[in-house]
Formats: C-alpha cells, structure tokens, sequence
C-alpha cells in the first residue's frame, strides 16, 4: 500500500507540474512574470492558512530553524518561481518541462561530490550516477545547442538559461528541505510549507516592485482562461502539491524524490501540445529522451 501511495503521489504530481508549465506560459502572456509570481503566491499563502486551521494542522516552526526554513523556502519557491515566470516568457512551456527534468542531476551532483557542502555520506558516485550524470548533461547540450549560433535569439538563450537556475534552486531546496524536515527537528510538513511559500510572498512582492515597477495592472488577470490558470498554479500545482511533495522528501530521500521530474517533462509537452498546440522539435524529444534517461540511471543507483 506504501509504495502504491507513493506511486500515485509520483504519477499526480508529475502531471499536476508538468500542466504548471502551460499556466505559467498562459498568465505569462497576460502579465508581467514577477507580478504573475507574486500573485500566485497571493492566492496559496490564504489558501494554505484556511485549510491547514480547518484540519487543525500546526503553522508554527521551532524558532531555532526559522532562518534554515526561510531560506530553503527562498531556493523552493521565491527565486525559482521568478526566474521559471521570466523564462517562460521567452521560450516554450514544453522546453521549460524539459529543463526541470534535470532536477535530479543536479541534486545528485551536489550530493555525491565530496567537496560539496551539502555532500551526503549516504549516497554514492557508482556507475549508474556517472551514466545519469553524463547522460543528463549530454541531453542539456541538445537543447541548447541551436540557441548557441549567431543566428539565435539572445532573448530565447536567456529564457533557457533562467529555467536551468531554477531547476538549480530546485535541487539545492531538495538537499535543503531534507535536512530540515528529519523526525528529531519536528518541523511539521504544514508548518514548512506555510512559512517558505509566506517568506517567498514578500521575497516576489518585493522584488516585482523594483523590477517591474509601474506595471501594476491586473486586468487581464480576470479573462477566464488566465484566471483558471492562475487558480491552478496557486491553489493545486502550487500549495497542494507542495505538501505531498515534502512528504515524499521525508519518506525517500532528496533524490529519489527529486526523479519525480522525469515525468514532468513529459506531461509538460503533452500538454503543451494538447492546451497550447507547441509541436515540440525532433531535436527536444532527442534531448528529452537523455535527460529521461539519465534521470532513471539515477533513481535507481543504490544508496549506501
């Protein structure tokens, strides 16, 4: 029953971020990306207040790790979310999936290597990570490679360049959130997610104001297709998928849990294709199918 759960919980999430993409690109194009950022963390911060006093779930830290929270909810959500919403608005949704793919590799790279602050005893560089490893890099070098000519766009280049730091904070948070949510530092999952996504609020409120200053119109926000997006990125792909996600960190580890993202990829072109009609290039499937790769050698490298 265990390992079913954590299947669907797989499976769903997978699809639920790998649909987030296609929001973003559709609020994107509505709004300017901070401000679209911040307003999604404006819809789950409420959200996740209401439902967690309606379970009567704890929102409290202990406050000897407030500042560790804070800044694993910055590299989780604040920082990631800026750059993916900027991205987006240069490249297409599919790729965008594409890149988060490589989650895992990055997360397995500053794990295994030894000179790395966040190295991991328990994990190990045998020959299944090094073919993950190479392999994801190799996939990286696909996509990126027709947008490295002269005839590129320098504007599509920095969109690619945006989503990789995102899929970097991503895998700095996973390291992160797992230390900070074992059993004897009884930091509650709902307590975690409450205060990263409350701290990335005021971290994307702040930052739309410098950088986007004057572009404070939320018209568009109220066209039906953007608003149903906005409401999927705030309240499911956001908030509520979240929580399952930090469950699987505690349950499995920071890798494994971080594969999950070999699926986004997937369910990110799908739905590109199917809500958006983006016709991804022979050229991304081929370098989708590395990093898919690459991510299944390192799901299941053993652990120590």
């Amino acid at each position: 029953m265990f390992r079913f759960k954590i299947l669907i919980s797989f499976v769903g999430l997978a699809f639920i971020w790998g649909g987030a993409f296609v929001g973003i690109k559709v609020v994107v194009t509505a709004l300017p990306p901070i401000h679209a950022a911040a307003i999604r963390m404006a819809i789950a911060v409420p959200f996740l207040w209401i439902t967690f006093r309606l379970l009567g779930r704890s929102l409290s830290v202990p406050r000897k790790f407030w500042v560790r929270n804070w800044i694993a909810g910055l590299f989780m959500i604040g920082i990631p979310y800026a750059f993916v919403f900027w991205g987006e608005t240069k490249i297409p949704a599919g790729v965008a999936g594409i890149i988060n793919g490589t989650v895992p590799l990055w997360t397995a790279l500053i794990t295994v290597l030894p000179w790395s602050p966040w190295f991991d005893r328990k994990q190990r560089l045998d020959t299944k990570m090094i073919v993950g490893l190479v392999l994801g890099f190799v996939g990286l070098l696909i996509i990126f490679a027709p947008k490295l000519n002269l005839s590129g766009s320098s504007d599509e280049v920095l969109g690619l360049l945006a989503v990789v730091v995102m899929a970097l904070c991503y895998s700095l948070s996973n390291v992160l959130n797992a230390r900070l949510l074992i059993p004897e530092n009884k930091v509650t999952i709902s307590g975690n997610v409450y205060h990263q996504h409350a701290v990335s609020l005021v971290f994307l409120v702040i930052a739309a104001l410098i950088f986007e200053p004057g572009e404070t119109s939320l018209a568009p926000l109220w066209e039906p297709k953007v608003l149903f997006s906005m409401l999927f990125l705030g309240i499911l792909s956001g908030a509520t998928a979240l929580l399952i996600y930090y469950f699987l960190i505690r349950e499995i580890g920071a890798i494994r849990t971080s594969a999950i993202t070999y699926l986004i990829p997937v369910g990110a072109v799908i739905l590109d294709f199917v809500v958006l009609g983006s016709k991804p290039n022979a050229q991304t499937l081929l370098g989708a199918g590395f990093i898919l790769g690459a991510v299944f050698f390192i799901r299941t490298a053993p652990a120590k």
